[in-house]
């Protein structure tokens, strides 16, 4: 059992990962990533989500933000995967990049609350109940009340992988068309899956 520190100026945090665990991850995962393989996104996700959501309620108290930055954060890893480079230590990295994101949120005026101790707090979205296949059933179920031009775009999108530039030219529209049924899509979805976000697309599609 490998046991990790992250230290900041206000506080430590303590990680425990199993070692052989770690030694896939550091060598495997992020080599899928790079690839373009959505499973080594959603092994590094699984991997280190818990130890997010918790660190990141030690900075910021809003669990359903902690909760969008840490998304935001793997979305913008599986944008840059082409030119990112493979960090020494994931946990310090992904850790890191979480608290300055969420630091960012507090010096725009939120509120931060560091604890000695997190209290457990349940997610009582609909979405986040049952399993991984009733949740993509969830998720299938509700695409299908798209239209068809944005339920196409979300597929494009999310599951065949698609840029913005590539589903342009696919549906013979420009780059700003496509961002705009991208959004409307999303907008859409959130009325019946109020936490839905773009990495939720991303992993369960």
């Amino acid at each position: 059992m490998l046991i990790s520190t992250y230290r900041s100026d206000h506080f430590s945090f303590v990680l425990k990962i199993d070692e052989k665990k770690y030694f896939f991850l550091k060598n495997d995962f992020w080599h899928k990533i790079k690839e373009g393989k959505k499973e080594g996104l959603k092994d590094l996700y699984d991997t280190h989500f818990d130890a997010l959501y918790s660190f990141g309620l030690y900075i910021h108290e809003d669990a359903e933000r902690v909760q969008d930055a840490i998304h935001d954060l793997f979305i913008k890893l599986w944008d840059r995967r082409e030119t990112i480079t493979i960090p020494n230590n994931t946990r310090n990295y992904l850790f890191t990049a979480l608290r300055n994101d969420l630091i960012q949120k507090v010096q725009k005026g939120s509120k931060v609350v560091l604890t000695e101790s997190i209290q457990d707090q349940e997610d009582d979205a609909p979405f986040f109940e049952g399993d991984d296949d009733e949740r993509k059933k969830k998720l299938k179920k509700a695409i299908e009340t798209l239209s068809p031009k944005n339920r196409e775009v979300i597929y494009l999108k999310y599951k065949d992988n698609l840029s913005n530039e590539e589903i342009a030219e696919v549906l013979g529209i420009n780059n700003q068309s496509v961002r705009n049924l991208i959004h409307r899509a999303i907008k859409q979805l959130k009325k019946n899956i109020p936490n839905v976000s773009t990495f939720l697309l991303l992993y369960y599609l």
